[in-house]
């Protein structure tokens, strides 16, 4: 749910009861950073698209939901965007821990299920990856790692 489209908030801000407010958003801000934080990402690439900072181009991006045919289970890439036989594959994770391997791994293992020849991987993290991601990342040559202070440095100096 949309923590901020609680009615009671409106009534405690507009009333100036910043620290009141702040205690009961507090326990669900990671919740609904998530998502705004899948929207920042997003916006980071195109605007790396924008700024011919990319290697590759993409048509569109949006999240994708679907039934894996391997599992027969649901699944979902955070960020997907396509031009012809290239494509683009995010995971997004606004967290306060380290990503670690098994992210960037599910994320590749999904991305098998699309046809897509010419694949690229972003792996976006709020506090940073393990040195074993970092590895894993070295050893691909179409994975980059970026962390929410990569992207307020990139989008601050453009």
């Amino acid at each position: 749910y949309d923590i901020l489209s609680i009615p009671q908030l409106t009534s405690l801000i507009s009333r100036g009861v910043s620290e009141q407010t702040y205690r009961y958003i507090e326990p669900h801000l990671d919740q609904y950073m998530g998502s705004i934080f899948e929207k920042i990402c997003t916006e980071y690439l195109w605007e790396r698209l924008l700024q011919n900072d990319l290697s590759f181009s993409f048509l569109d991006l949006a999240s994708w939901w679907g039934k894996n045919p391997q599992t027969k289970k649901q699944e979902e890439i955070d960020i997907m965007g396509t031009s012809g036989h290239t494509s683009v594959f995010g995971e997004c994770k606004w967290k306060n821990e380290l990503v670690d391997t098994p992210v960037l791994d599910q994320l590749i293992h999904r991305s098998q299920m699309f046809p897509y020849v010419d694949n690229h991987y972003f792996l976006f993290s709020k506090t940073g990856f393990t040195p074993a991601c970092q590895e894993r990342a070295k050893q691909l040559s179409d994975v980059e790692l970026v962390t929410f202070a990569d992207i307020y440095t990139y989008l601050s100096e453009i």
